[in-house]
């Protein structure tokens, strides 16, 4: 986990477009709230939220390499 939100923190400083550095902030809040959902609760699944995370880890990688095609 602490190696997801430091290399999303960094993608967050390189990107220019600030629509693009929005969208990064914005994956790394939801992850922080599935992550906080998930030291309250038992389980990954147990709120039906395992997706929503693999989904956010899936576009956070999506977005650093879009970001590092068009440099």
């Amino acid at each position: 986990m602490a190696i997801l939100f430091a290399h999303g923190e960094k993608l967050y400083h390189r990107l220019k477009n600030p629509d693009e550095k929005a969208l990064a902030l914005t994956i790394l809040v939801s992850l922080s709230i599935v992550i906080i959902n998930c030291l309250v609760g038992d389980l990954l699944e147990t709120d039906e939220i395992g997706s929503l995370f693999f989904m956010g880890v899936a576009m956070l990688v999506n977005l650093d390499l879009y970001s590092s095609e068009t440099e």
